[in-house]
């Protein structure tokens, strides 16, 4: 399943912040994240501006503490500093040892 999120808001209505860099202004919240028990997602992060930018993602469980998983052969809860190019594509998967996804 292909689920889109475009954050196209104008609106003052942001995520609360949790920490420093988490949630806020320009944060995007996915409900549904699956690691695990045959189940895994990737995330997909385009960039279709004139211009780099910086990105972070961070993982939760339902419980509201921090989810760590293998995405891009480092295991985290929290994938930092991800600079996207001008007009470029980063891909967040679990990946085997050639770096290949499954997707």
């Amino acid at each position: 399943i292909t689920l889109a999120i475009t954050n196209l808001s104008t609106s003052s209505a942001t995520l609360p912040s949790l920490s420093t860099g988490v949630g806020g202004s320009g944060a995007v919240l996915l409900p549904q994240f699956a690691a695990g028990g045959g189940w895994a997602s990737e995330i997909v992060i385009v960039n279709p501006g004139s211009s780099s930018l910086t990105v972070r993602v961070d993982l939760f469980k339902q419980d509201g503490t921090a989810l760590s998983t293998g995405l891009n052969n480092t295991t985290a809860s929290s994938f930092t500093n991800i600079v996207i190019p001008a007009n470029g594509v980063y891909v967040l998967a679990p990946r085997n040892a050639d770096g290949d996804d499954d997707f």
